[in-house]
């Protein structure tokens, strides 16, 4: 009994797969890049077996059964393990379609044949979605076992590093969220304000050997990276927080090197305000060691506290007294007022504490008093000690 004109054509494009398979994958990474991470090799195989599996299921004139729909979400699973994104997967899919399909009107070469390629459309047609359901499904729950995974791989990375502890799982957990034991590491320490939610952050940190986990300090985040040029990645913090306030470490060698640089976020996160929201401990570490040894210094701050408070535009210009190289001019530039005020400033400051801010002494002194946890000094008028004509 001769064969069905199905059987046929269906077999004769399965005998041509092997040459049409590398086509079709070429147009599949070529329309869709992130495909470039499957290994080429093994993209051939399995869009081979696939569209052999269609061909068999299309030589037998019905839509996808049990098996087909497992072998479809087993794909879609590895996909995701890939790093493939569910919309690139379904995206595949449906070039690997459209290709077939070329094959199938390219073999059809007797009309009895090619009556047939309206009724194989239908059922490839019909196909699409339960197939397509299927890949979805599969990788969406694999995605998110993945994330769940990662997300606690980081949180306990997170907390040994915090608490100091470096050990062989320190070094397993780092090697697997992607980093480096042996190589720089730069922490910065997230504060968001109360109305900011951490969430869209902490998600974020997924890929780039970048990790993100909210600590049980303040509701902070710690980020931890290996890029030496930060600035971008602070930049992209404060658009997703735009409230935020930041302490950066010191770019410091190893996991060793992490957990100080760790350390270092920690101090300067305590200076940050919202007129200086960033700080970086390789130029705020004098500030930052005094925070370190605040219950020993506090004592040495004690007389220009209460002005401090009273006063807070007195020590920020001696602050940028300091930072200006002492000069006046350049202070008052920098604070847009006149240099007459700020000589008056100065002189005010001295007569408050008795400490004179042209020396190293009187400028260290006044930093201990801007030092404080956020919120302890309340903000006074700019100018509520000074006449008109100082200012």
């Amino acid at each position: 009994m001769p064969d069905r004109p199905v059987t046929v054509l269906c077999r004769s494009a399965i005998e041509r797969l092997p040459e049409w398979a590398p086509r079709v994958v070429d147009s599949i990474r070529t329309e869709i890049r992130e495909y470039a991470a499957v290994p080429l090799q093994q993209h051939i195989g399995h869009v081979l077996m696939l569209q052999e599996k269609l061909l068999r299921a299309l030589m037998e004139t019905r839509g996808p059964n049990a098996d087909d729909l497992e072998r479809a979400a087993n794909l879609g699973r590895l996909r995701a393990s890939q790093g493939i994104s569910m919309e690139a997967v379904i995206g595949g899919y449906h070039v690997s379609d459209r290709e077939l399909w070329k094959l199938l009107d390219g073999v059809a070469e007797t009309a009895p044949q090619r009556a047939l390629l309206p009724g194989l459309a239908t059922i490839m047609w019909e196909t699409i979605g339960p197939v397509s359901a299927a890949i979805a499904d599969a990788h969406a729950a694999a995605t998110h076992s993945a994330q769940a995974r990662d997300l606690r791989l980081r949180y306990r990375l997170a907390d040994l590093l915090v608490a100091g502890i470096v050990t062989s799982e320190t070094n397993v957990l780092s090697d697997t969220l992607g980093f480096s034991c042996a190589d720089d590491f730069t922490a910065l320490l997230v504060r968001p304000a109360k109305t900011e939610t951490v969430t869209p952050l902490v998600d974020s940190g997924r890929g780039g050997a970048v990790l993100c986990a909210q600590l049980d300090l303040h509701d902070s985040v710690l980020v931890l990276c290996q890029d030496r040029n930060i600035s971008d990645l602070v930049n992209r913090i404060r658009v997703a927080l735009p409230s935020c306030v930041i302490g950066a470490g010191m770019h410091r060698n190893g996991l060793r090197g992490a957990v100080d640089s760790i350390q270092d976020a920690r101090l300067c996160v305590r200076l940050a305000s919202a007129a200086q929201p960033v700080q970086h401990f390789e130029s705020a570490w004098l500030a930052a060691t005094m925070v370190a040894a605040g219950d020993r210094l506090g004592g040495l701050a004690a007389a220009g506290s209460e002005a401090a408070r009273a006063h807070p535009h007195l020590p920020e210009t001696v602050i940028t007294y300091a930072n200006s190289g002492f000069s006046t001019a350049t202070t008052a530039e920098k604070l847009a007022i006149h240099p007459n005020t700020v000589a008056y400033r100065l002189d005010r400051w001295r007569d408050l504490t008795g400490w004179n801010p042209r020396t190293l002494d009187g400028v260290t002194r006044t930093l201990l008093t801007t030092i404080s946890p956020p919120g302890q000094h309340e903000s006074q008028p700019a100018h509520a000690d000074e006449s008109p004509t100082q200012s």
